[in-house]
């Protein structure tokens, strides 16, 4: 009987090393830390409620944790059917009576591997269901972000939001960073995309850094259901880890498997594209600047700046919007200098409100000291000039900057808006500045 998916190999439901690579169908109840997450909210799944292991101690839904701890983590013994802790594989999620009666608890037990402990996944409704009765599923005991006991209860008829468990689908993140063309545009220039070195029929070709040319080595979409990002002329070639899942293994074409080193998901919030089976590591352009044919790489993620940023540039529109609270940021006009990486500037900073959302805007008019204007375009650590940008995870904070701590260079999202900015600059070095904004307001 297949326990994970429709084919007739069984599967773990979730890794217990970092070699196991389950077969398709077997990602929905995977993750990089062996939980089994409530699929409503990936934050609370199945658990222990403490670090003691025992027999008729009562299963949780309750709060994951962001590192591995061993009262939350399970696998599964396809062979057998059952789910046991990975602390202490003796023991697995079990019935506390003999029957297969609705409402009772789901206890620690020695594992018997009968109808008291076995259990099957219904991939379709993304339920676990006992395999002596399916009508019965694991479910936590009410509603809410809390922790509750798993218990045994009627399965919903399609699954609901107590019942069903498994990863979220990232099925929109990837619309912010591969374009409708199938571009994946690097988010500081959106010029550049990653693309095959050659025509990509074929395995073990390079994903390199280049500017976007529009043509079947640039373009690729994103398969929801598989995780793999594959080309639109050769659909069953993908992106994959080309060896060991480690900073500075390259990234090449290869036939589809949907494994962990081919499966792939979007963090549209950061602009990254981790690697689903372990995502502390990313796609990265494995050198720094604008040169094409740079080899994409894995990399860890947060540690690649702007090398590791991949999305499409957003646009902000004038229509409805209000701009107030208008500043250079330099002590003369009650502000201060910005830190951006290593440089100082003095940006001009906007409030800019549309419905409930506001922004803090800036655009950089002037090199930083000890630059040149036409250097500070082309560096990617100094950064683009006289284009607007929001800082990414401070996009409200009117006070960043302030303390005068360094502000990360990739946290500059660099955005469309139609706001124009003219400027001279006296003999004296002073700078006259105008804002193209009838309703523009200080």
């Amino acid at each position: 009987e297949a326990v994970v998916s429709t084919q007739s190999t069984g599967g773990y439901w979730v890794a217990h090393s970092d070699d196991d690579e389950p077969p398709p169908g077997a990602h929905f109840l995977k993750d990089d830390l062996s939980h089994i997450p409530l699929l409503n909210n990936n934050a609370y799944g199945l658990v222990l409620p403490d670090t003691t292991i025992a027999e008729g101690k009562i299963i949780y839904h309750d709060k994951l944790a962001d590192v591995v701890v061993m009262r939350k983590v399970w696998f599964h013994d396809a062979e057998n059917h059952v789910i046991k802790l990975a602390a202490d594989t003796d023991y697995c999620i079990a019935l506390s009576n003999s029957n297969n009666a609705k409402d009772q608890d789901l206890h620690l037990k020695k594992c018997k591997k009968n109808k008291t402990d076995q259990w099957t996944y219904d991939a379709s409704t993304q339920q676990i269901k006992l395999k002596a009765n399916t009508k019965r599923c694991i479910v936590k005991a009410s509603k809410g972000n809390k922790k509750v006991k798993a218990q045994l209860k009627a399965c919903s008829s399609s699954g609901g939001t107590t019942d069903q468990w498994g990863i979220k689908k990232p099925t929109s993140n990837a619309k912010k960073q591969i374009s409708n063309a199938g571009q994946i545009p690097w988010k500081w220039d959106n010029k550049y995309c990653m693309a095959a070195k050659a025509e990509p029929k074929t395995k073990d070709i390079n994903i390199i850094f280049k500017k976007y040319a529009g043509n079947n080595k640039d373009k690729w979409h994103y398969n929801t259901k598989h995780y793999t990002i594959n080309n639109n002329k050769y659909p069953s070639i993908v992106m994959r880890v080309s060896g060991d899942v480690k900073a500075g293994t390259a990234i090449k074409t290869a036939a589809k498997k949907y494994d962990s080193k081919d499966q792939w998901v979007f963090d549209s919030t950061n602009f990254l594209i981790k690697l689903k089976s372990n995502t502390k590591f990313c796609m990265t352009k494995a050198k720094q600047g604008t040169t094409e044919g740079v080899n994409i790489v894995l990399g860890e993620c947060g540690k690649g700046s702007t090398k590791e940023k991949w999305g499409i540039e957003e646009t902000f529109t004038m229509k409805s919007a209000s701009i107030t609270d208008i500043k250079i940021m330099n002590p003369t006009h009650d502000a201060w200098k910005m830190k951006f990486g290593s440089s100082q500037f003095e940006p001009i900073r906007i409030k800019y409100k549309l419905g409930s959302n506001v922004y803090y805007l800036y655009y950089i008019f002037a090199a930083p000291s000890g630059t040149t204007s036409a250097k500070c375009k082309a560096s990617v650590t100094c950064g683009h000039m006289e284009k607007w940008f929001y800082i990414n995870g401070s996009k409200s904070d009117k006070t960043k900057g302030k303390d005068g701590k360094a502000i990360g260079v990739a946290k500059r999202e660099w955005i469309k808006f139609p706001l124009k900015v003219s400027f001279t600059k006296s003999k004296k070095g002073k700078y006259t500045i105008r804002l193209d904004c009838n309703k523009c307001s200080s």
